[in-house]
């Protein structure tokens, strides 16, 4: 469970390589922090969260770890490593939950953030429960069929809001 987070093996250098390296802290059972840590999870009103084998805040560092000026790109680098994070997941059997809807502040006082760090997506990683072993409303949630929005919702021609013709060519 904890490869998907761990640092070591082949992927390493990648990751060294990156200029905003993505940062992710996990709290472990019994440690000093994880109390508070829990809190920023067991507050959530995604109750599916309290049940995660794994549960981290991705963050951003918004500066430049080598010059100290203001990194644009620190949130979309630490969405990709927590997209990246979730294939991985996937591909060893579990589930990754990405909850934006938790408070970065609780957070960045349970885990003592500094200033230039920015609490980005909670994450609760696990094994699926059965829909058999979930409440009545969460295994309504679990097996409601999904919409996704059209692509003329969000792809446009040239300019915003531009329609694109699609053809089946």
């Amino acid at each position: 469970l904890f490869s998907v987070v761990s640092r070591g093996g082949a992927h390493a250098a990648d990751l060294r390589a990156l200029e905003n390296r993505w940062d992710t802290i996990v709290g472990h059972l019994g440690s000093e922090g994880f109390p508070e840590f829990l809190r920023v999870f067991w507050n959530s009103r995604n109750r599916l969260a309290r049940k995660a084998d794994l549960l981290a805040i991705a963050s951003a560092q918004t500066t430049s770890r080598r010059n100290g000026r203001p990194n644009a790109k620190a949130i979309y680098d630490t969405g990709q490593a927590v997209a990246t994070l979730s294939l991985q997941a996937t591909a060893l059997g579990l589930h990754v939950h990405q909850m934006g809807g938790f408070s970065a502040e609780a957070a960045r006082a349970a885990l003592h953030l500094p200033a230039d760090w920015e609490p980005v997506v909670a994450l609760a990683v696990g094994y699926r429960d059965a829909p058999e072993a979930l409440t009545a409303e969460l295994r309504a949630r679990e097996l409601m069929a999904r919409e996704r929005l059209p692509w003329s919702d969000f792809v446009f021609r040239g300019t915003a809001r531009a329609p694109v013709a699609w053809s089946a060519e």
